[in-house]
C-alpha cells in the first residue's frame, strides 16, 4: 500500500483541495487520515474536523469524520495520550 503525506508550513495552502483532486482523479478507494484537527466543527453534538467531513462525505468513506482525527487542542493532546498511546491510536487510523 502506498502512503502520500501532504503538508504546508502554512494554513490554507490547498491541501485539502490537492487530495479532492487526486482522489477524484484516482477513480478507486482510498484512505483519509488527519491526526491533529485544525478546523472545528460542531454538528450533532460532536466535534468533527471540517476537512475530513469533507473528504468523508465526498467520497463515501464509511468512516465517521470524529473518528479520523485525534483532536483539536494540541495542547490537551499532549495530556491527553502519552507516546505509547498515541501510536497505538495512529496505527488504529491506518
Amino acid at each position: 500500500m502506498r502512503r502520500l503525506v501532504f503538508a504546508s508550513m502554512r494554513e490554507g495552502a490547498g491541501k485539502t483541495s490537492v487530495i479532492v483532486g487526486l482522489g477524484g482523479a484516482l477513480g478507486r478507494p482510498f484512505g483519509y487520515m488527519k491526526p491533529f484537527g485544525d478546523r472545528l466543527l460542531y454538528k450533532k453534538k460532536r466535534l468533527w474536523d471540517y476537512d475530513s467531513a469533507l473528504i468523508a462525505n465526498i467520497f463515501d468513506l464509511g468512516e465517521n469524520p470524529e473518528d479520523i482525527s485525534l483532536g483539536f487542542d494540541h495542547s490537551k493532546l499532549r495530556f491527553m495520550y502519552d507516546e505509547a498511546e498515541t501510536k497505538k491510536k495512529l496505527a488504529e487510523l491506518l
